[in-house]
């Protein structure tokens, strides 16, 4: 099964004339360094990079991200993993809602240098300094800078970046799944332990919104602005398709200007797709805590995690609906899809059943999951979560804990017998 990866770059080019007047939004890391005497190319990447964070995960949970003890930044709280990168004319965040990743972009030089030379035989293993050698000069600035990004978004998924010495301890790239992208001129390349397709997006930020109100001003600061939007986008799509809804419609219900539309979306489609990565996101950090649990024939009866789940479901109903009607995004349900099939492999992982047997388990209970879920949102919602989630529950895990040849009532683990 392969996973999803996506791509988000800001160029240089792209930085809107008003960039300095902006810096006051960027995170205090990419704020600093905006304002410092560096060059000029240099602070314009940090402005780059400060933006894309603010524009994919939002200022309040840019505000949360923390540090570990290697200094790989993490959200906490969420399973959202991501990584950044910033060389050459470009900055460069790598999303991903199933697995730690690692992102590094770099210019492909003109010509190999003496320069590139030297970092190659600093850091290279033997196998690839012999590879590079062999290459003809025209190609190798491309090989070395493939060679660069790999090692470099390797060690940023593993989270030592260069604590540890490449050249002492040799990475068996046979471990990784790499992704590599040329795009202007720079080298991108994506690491992960697990197969993954990648998307690559430019994002394009604006000039400061001059004809908005001052209560838009306001609204902006506090998410409002992004709600209206959205629920105007999603209001429509109850008898328009995505593809025909139309940004002035979406605008006059919002009661925004065209401009303040563009200054917090690229186009309808970009509102449907956030709002199906912040609600993946919310179960994904619903996830990371139930996978601490302990297994155990208690999982018949809904825990905190489970009714957090149908909650999230019931509050979003007009939504989730909605994407999954005739005019919604028909890959949204087959992410789902994935998304729980995934989280309860994982839950299941310990338990003694063969691949195959769980393969053909997940199948029947992910296709049990959405028509269940999916009936209850649109027929009975008033139906509480807890019972839902009691229910789901029961069907998720009673083949583990009830032993069918045992009789009646009869509880055991899977494969267990009791004496």
């Amino acid at each position: 099964m392969s996973y999803e990866v996506q791509i988000y770059l800001c160029r240089i080019q792209d930085v809107p004339r008003d960039w300095e007047d902006q810096i006051d939004s960027l995170p205090a890391s990419y704020r600093e360094i905006a304002r410092s005497t560096a060059s000029e190319n240099k602070r314009k990447r940090a402005f780059c990079g400060g933006w894309l964070l603010n524009h994919i995960f939002g200022p309040r949970r840019v505000d949360e991200i923390k540090k570990d003890h290697l200094g790989k930044p993490y959200l906490p709280s969420s399973q959202v993993e991501f990584s950044m990168s910033h060389a050459g004319d470009m900055a460069v965040l790598a999303v991903s809602h199933d697995f730690p990743l690692g992102v590094d972009v770099e210019k492909i030089a003109s010509s190999f240098g003496p320069a590139e030379e030297a970092a190659a035989r600093r850091v290279f293993s033997e196998k690839a300094l012999a590879e590079l050698k062999a290459t003809p000069e025209e190609w190798k600035p491309f090989v070395f800078a493939r060679e660069w990004t790999s090692l470099e978004a390797v060690l940023k998924e593993q989270g030592t970046g260069f604590f540890v010495d490449p050249r002492e301890t040799p990475l068996d790239f046979s471990q990784w799944h790499l992704s590599h992208n040329e795009v202007d001129g720079h080298m991108i390349t994506c690491a992960a332990r697990n197969d993954f397709t990648v998307t690559v997006e430019t994002k394009r930020p604006h000039l400061l919104d001059a004809s908005a109100s001052p209560d838009e001003l306001q609204a902006r600061t506090s998410g409002e602005i992004e709600r209206a939007i959205t629920d105007a986008v999603f209001e429509i799509m109850e008898r328009t398709p995505i593809p025909r809804i139309r940004v002035a419609d979406v605008c006059e219900r919002a009661a925004v200007s065209r401009s303040t539309f563009y200054r917090h979306f690229k186009n309808v489609d970009e509102v449907v797709r956030l709002f199906e990565a912040w609600l993946l996101d919310m179960m994904n950090a619903v996830n990371k805590t139930a996978l601490k649990g302990r297994f155990d024939k208690h999982e018949l009866t809904a825990n905190a995690s489970m009714v957090a789940r149908m909650e999230i479901l019931r509050a979003n109903r007009t939504k989730v609906v909605t994407l999954n009607g005739p005019n919604g995004d028909p890959t949204f349900l087959h992410r789902a899809t994935v998304f729980m099939h995934n989280y309860l492999r994982m839950r299941i992982k310990d338990i003694p059943a063969s691949r195959r047997d769980q393969d053909l388990y997940l199948s029947f209970v992910v296709a049990g999951h959405n028509n269940l879920v999916g009936f209850w949102l649109e027929e009975h919602p008033e139906i509480p979560p807890e019972y839902i989630a009691n229910m789901l529950c029961k069907l998720y895990y009673s083949p583990f804990f009830v032993d069918v040849d045992e009789g009646e009532g009869s509880e055991a683990p899977h494969g267990v017998k009791q004496g």
